[in-house]
Order: structure tokens, then sequence, then C-alpha cells
């Protein structure tokens, strides 16, 4: 079956996913800044392990702080149940740029989700697709 059939027989639910029911379970962890230095390479996503987001420098940076791994099952969405797994290894700093053409530079400091893992294939392809998430497909019926 081709790309475009396997997609066509997936639902399609564009954001925003606004009216959403889940029980979230948060466990939050503290990393040193010498420890987000060095974070291995399976923190990130394959989609996005060589990108901007992942690679140290002005763009983003993990800097160390509040880690977490959340773990919801969502019971209402516009695909239907799933569970899902996000992992935010540490703190990043970013770049902003405010103003009419970018003028200002101002440097944030936030969580990153950079691992999310889904059970439903719906769920990976609209993350994906309308989202930018960088989603991916788990089975966890045979654990």
């Amino acid at each position: 079956m081709a790309s475009d059939q396997r997609a066509e027989a997936l639902k399609t639910a564009p954001p925003p996913w606004t009216n959403l029911r889940a029980i979230a379970y948060f466990l939050p962890f503290w990393v040193s800044r010498a420890a987000a230095a060095n974070l291995p390479s399976i923190a990130y996503s394959p989609l996005e392990a060589e990108s901007s987001f992942a690679a140290p420098g002005e763009g983003c940076r993990p800097v160390g702080g509040l880690g977490s791994i959340q773990i919801l099952r969502y019971t209402d969405t516009p695909v239907g149940p799933y569970d899902e797994l996000m992992i935010a290894p540490a703190e990043h700093e970013y770049v902003v740029e405010e103003g009419k053409n970018g003028e200002t530079k101002r440097r944030r400091r936030n969580q990153r989700i950079t691992r999310i893992y889904v059970s439903k294939k719906e769920s990976c392809y609209n993350g994906r697709l309308s989202m930018s998430v960088p989603v991916e497909s788990a089975s966890w019926e045979k654990l």
C-alpha cells in the first residue's frame, strides 16, 4: 500500500485540540548544567536530532534545571482515546525575536519536550502533520 493510501485511511483532526480529557502523571527531576551539556543522543527524537533544536548554539541549547517525564492516558480526543509518554530532559535556553523586523532578541528558558511516544497511529499522524511535533508511534499492547 502506498504511503498516500495509508495516510488517507487515518483520521485527520486539525488543530487546535482544545477539549481533551486525560489522566496525567508528572514525574519531575533535576538536571545539572554539566549533565545538560552532555545529554545523550537518545534524548532527542531521530526526527530532530540533527536540527537546530537539538544542536547547541545560538538557536537553542539545554542548560539544566527542571526535567520531566509525563505519562498521559487520554480518554477523549478528536482521534479517540490513546496513551502518551513525553520526555523533557532539561530546560533549554532559546532566542526569541521581538519587534516588527525581529530587531530585538531575548533569551528565554523553558522545558522542551524532546521525545513523544503515542499508542495510536492517528495521534502520531496528526501530531506530525498539523502540529509539527516529533511524535513517534509505539504500541504498548504487547507490554
